[in-house]
Order: structure tokens, then sequence, then C-alpha cells
């Protein structure tokens, strides 16, 4: 046999290999087109509506939450919890509910089922939804797995086995959660950051009071059984924003018995807050036309029980209800102690209130004063002296300013005990107090005040250093040469 017959035999081996192949792909795809068809031809696109019953025909509706039967019953048009009367049912939400039922839609109906297990309902296994209308009909939705890739549900009508239905999950999650997910919660009222006169904070360590106080520049005081003076007005203004971001999350229980079962016994804190809202007055309240809101004073006091999955038990004092409340929005109270609202200006002087000043530094004394002058029509001006000497008041400002403008670093927690004498001395005079701060030298980077209280703080040396040049310039008169 030649080469040339041999090349012919190939290709003609080659064409009957290749016809093969084609005719082996033409019967799978014919075999599986065929059972593609079948299939569609079993899971019909019915976009219809399967089931529907007008709203206020049922009366009564049972359904699964949390792995227990609950029942709804409507009495007098309201809807009541079968197993608890007292029950304060959220009548929307159920309402809501019932709604649904009004037009339950398919968009696929699987017909000639034989075996439920794999759609999740076998055996009155699945969630089962019981409808009792006011015609005393009785109709039963089961619903089983859920289809991950359509994201719908798989169900059956009134027991019918053979038939399966796709519902949409819409539908679904309107008989999801747990019980107190169709209960009217109560709410934690909101009370504005301006409208809180007193805050306190009790727990097992460091408990304190915030209190508003018109005697201070920052607003605010700050309280302990040891401590009564002014707070910083950064705290405890963020203190009474967080007073305002109070909201419940969960609503628990309607009517506690017990509540060591949420450590509200012998709670882990409370939360006291006085505040004051301006409220509309009743008709008979008011004592003219023109009277219709009053300003009322109020107070809560709030319990803090024990804490789970980051969220704390809590109810208001006198009531039953409990809640759960945030970590997150309780530990800006909790969390803080009595230094965190430290002020930590070291003098709250303002000029207005200044009588004298007297500095010491260098081995020299130095007295401030101001004196208030009123002439024949009552105009009045104000004079500044040093050493009895009128000085030019906006070097005397300026070092007034300079001192009582010095914030600390941070404030020690006990009295410091200098061993020499103070860098700076400072006492301050008004018409009924005198207070005494002295500045000792603390390292290279940082002064301690000490006042005549024992209270210390930790001054950059930054902030002191300025107070010499600015004493120099008071004392020329105000243009910076040398001394007189």
């Amino acid at each position: 046999m030649d080469e040339e017959e041999k090349t012919v035999k190939r290709k003609n081996v080659l064409k009957i290999v290749f016809s093969v192949l084609a005719l082996v792909l033409l019967i799978i795809t014919y075999v599986s087109l065929k059972n593609i068809n079948e299939k569609k031809e079993n899971e019909e696109k019915t976009a219809e509506e399967i089931l529907s019953i007008p709203a206020e025909n049922v009366e009564k509706i049972s359904f699964s939450l949390d792995e227990q039967t609950v029942t709804f019953e409507k009495q007098d048009d309201k809807w009541i919890y079968a197993d608890d009367k007292n029950f304060p049912v959220d009548e929307e939400k159920l309402q809501e509910t019932v709604d649904g039922l009004e037009s339950i839609t398919s968009d696929k109906e699987l017909k000639d089922v034989d075996d439920l297990s794999e759609y999740g309902l076998k055996d009155n296994s699945g969630r089962k939804i019981e409808i009792y209308t006011t015609e005393g009909e009785k109709r039963t939705i089961q619903i089983g797995d859920m289809n991950t890739t359509t994201q719908s549900y798989y169900a059956i009508i009134d027991d019918i086995k053979d038939t399966v239905y796709m519902i949409e999950s819409s539908f679904v999650s309107l008989y999801d959660g747990k019980l107190y997910d169709y209960a009217e919660a109560g709410t934690f009222p909101v009370i504005s950051s301006n409208e809180i006169d007193e805050i306190q904070v009790k727990k097992s360590d460091s408990s304190y009071t915030l209190k508003i106080s018109s005697e201070v520049s920052s607003g605010w005081m700050i309280e302990t059984e040891n401590v009564n003076e002014e707070a910083d007005s950064s705290a405890a203004s963020q203190a009474a924003t967080s007073i305002n971001s109070l909201s419940y999350l969960d609503f628990i229980d309607y009517n506690c018995e017990d509540y060591s079962k949420y450590g509200l016994e012998n709670p882990e804190a409370e939360i006291l807050v006085k505040y004051h809202q301006e409220v509309e007055l009743k008709e008979e309240d008011s004592e003219s036309d023109d009277e219709e809101t009053k300003i009322e004073n109020k107070e809560i006091l709030l319990k803090i029980g024990n804490k789970e999955d980051n969220n704390y038990y809590v109810c208001v004092d006198g009531s039953r209800e409990i809640y759960t409340m945030s970590n997150d929005s309780l530990e800006n109270l909790l969390g803080k102690t009595v230094s965190d609202y430290w002020n930590l200006k070291v003098n709250y002087y303002s000029i207005t209130d200044l009588k004298s000043m007297s500095v010491e530094h260098g081995g020299v004394k130095d007295v401030l004063s101001i004196e208030k002058k009123t002439d024949e029509d009552g105009e009045g001006e104000e004079l500044y002296y040093v050493n009895g000497e009128e000085a030019e008041e906006d070097s005397f400002k300026n070092f007034f300013n300079g001192v009582v403008n010095i914030s600390a670093k941070e404030r020690l927690e006990e009295t410091y005990q200098a061993d020499g004498d103070p860098e700076w001395k400072f006492i301050f005079e008004n018409e009924d107090a005198r207070e005494e701060v002295s500045y000792y030298i603390f390292d290279e980077n940082f002064y301690v005040a000490v006042k005549d209280n024992g209270t210390s703080y930790l001054i950059n040396k930054l902030d002191v250093t300025n107070l010499d040049n600015l004493l120099k310039v008071l004392k020329n008169g105000g243009d910076g040469g040398e001394e007189q």
C-alpha cells in the first residue's frame, strides 16, 4: 500500500470517528433538553395568587415565633395575645402581619411532588401559619426551606401535599422574630442636653454627680462625697449628650415579677436625671388666655442590671417593664470617674470678679488691683493699678488673662509636696473669697501648680514662661522697655 492510499484511509477513519462523536453529542443534547422541558412542565411559572384572605375576615391567627406557637385573637376590634390578655400587643405590627394575607402569590408551582422532605415540608416540619376567619373557615400555610438561588420559600397550602409553591421571602418575614417583636414597647424619654439640671451616677466604685451651676464659668459642678468643684465644661456637656442619646433596644418583659433574673433587684448601677421641660397647659390649669405652656420639673431613675451580649438589662424605677440598652451608650456615663470631669483650668477667675491679685516672682511682690468708679451721671469706669500706680489697661488684662488661661496637662491624684520656694505665687481676692496658687519647678518641662486646698496640677513650662515678659510690660507702662 503506497503512502497516498494510507493517507486516504486515515482520513476516512477520522471522518467516521467525528461522525460518531457528533451523534453522541446530539443524543446528549436531546436528552438534556428533554429533561429541562419536563422540569419546566413540572415547575410551571404561575405568578398567580394562591391564597387571599381579607384582613377584616381574620379573627384569629397562630404561627411560630422563636420555636413556640403564638396565637392572637381579635376581640372588640383589638388584637390580644391568647395566652396573656394583658400582653401589650403592637396593633400596627400585627395588622401588618394580617394584611399580608390579602394576596399571597407564587411564581413557581411544583406539581406531583412525592417527597416533601426535599423542601423541608415533611411531617409538618417547618413553620405553620393557621388562620381562622369570621366565616368559620380555617386555612393553613406551611413554610419549608428557602431556595438559596431564588431566595423564595417552599410552602404548601391547606395540607395539600402534592403541590408545592414558591412564595416570596417578604411574606415569610412577616412571621419572623420573637414574641416581643409583636409587643408595643415603651420609649425612654427624649431629654435635650439643655434641659438637664443634674446627673447622678451611682455605682459600686466612683459615684459622682454633675449639677448645672450659674456660679462657675463652665456652667457645671462635679460632686462626690469629698469633692465639690467646677467641672470641665466639655466633659460635662458630653455626659449630657449621652443622656440625650439613651434609648431602648429590645423589649424583654412587660410585667417583670423577678427582678433578680436581670440583676435589677440590687442594680449594678443607677443613673438619676433631673431635668425640666416645657409642657402644654390643660385648659383648666391656664390662668390666662395667653398662657399655653409651663416649665415642669421632672426626674427619671434608670436602674442598670446584668450585662449580656454587650447590652445591659435596664428598667425605670417604679416600672415592671424590662428592656436592654447598649453598652456603648451607657459606658459614656458608667465608665467615667470623677477625675474625668476635673476642670484642668488652674484658676477660674473672671476679671469682672477680681478685687486684687498679688504676684510673687523672683523675690519681688507686686499687687494688681481694680477700682470701679462711677461719675455723677451713673456712668462707670474701671481703673487698673500695679502697686498703687495706675496701669495701662491692655497690658494689665494681657497679664491677667495669661495667668487665668493656663490649663493643666493633668491633675495629680495627691497633693504635691514641694521641697523649696515656689517660682511663682498668685493670691486672688474678690469680695467673697481668697485663693492662693503656687507654681513649683517639677522638671525641665513642667511646673506643678498647687492651690491652697492642696489640689495639684501638672503645667507645661511653655504656658508659664511668657508670664515673665507680660509682667515686665505691665510694670513698664505697656511699652516693653526696662522696668520702672
